[in-house]
């Protein structure tokens, strides 16, 4: 019966990456006037949670990245976004890639190393520590006069 609705084990996963992606880009466009906030990270962080072991397989290492590319993808607007509306406009589009292509691969470090359970922490905690060490951190370091930065306190509830 397996062939009454798939072609091969490819398509089958295949169909559900779709359905987590879907989920995924559902959970953003909801956000889509707020660029990246810590409820936008938490929503998108319980999407992965309820689906853990199909996100430690498509995350892992040696796995095809095609997935989490997509992924990336998607958040690289909203990354851009806030970034434009909260003072980082003066970089060029070459450092705006670059400064993106750093916090997606830190941020997909620690994703990858929650999703493995290398990190006992909730998913509030992971998405408060995103947001402080990426998107903060770049506003300080690339503002030509430094704002002061709000105080994110990070507690593990």
């Amino acid at each position: 019966t397996f062939y009454n609705y798939y072609c091969d084990a490819y398509d089958l996963l295949a169909q559900i990456e779709e359905e987590l992606y879907s989920a995924l880009y559902e959970t953003t466009v909801r956000f889509e006037t707020d660029g990246i906030t810590g409820e936008l990270l938490e929503k998108l962080l319980a999407v992965i949670e309820e689906n853990r072991d199909l996100c430690h397989v498509l995350f892992n290492i040696n796995s095809d990245k095609t997935f989490l590319n997509k992924l990336l993808e998607l958040t690289k607007e909203f990354a851009f976004r806030y970034w434009a509306e909260h003072n980082v406009n003066n970089l060029s589009q070459t450092q705006l890639n670059l400064l993106y292509s750093f916090f997606a691969n830190g941020a997909v470090g620690l994703l990858c190393n929650w999703i493995a359970g290398e990190h006992d922490v909730t998913k509030e905690y992971l998405a408060k520590t995103i947001l402080a060490l990426g998107i903060k951190g770049a506003e300080y370091f690339f503002n030509e006069q430094p704002a002061t930065l709000p105080v994110i306190k990070i507690t593990n509830t």
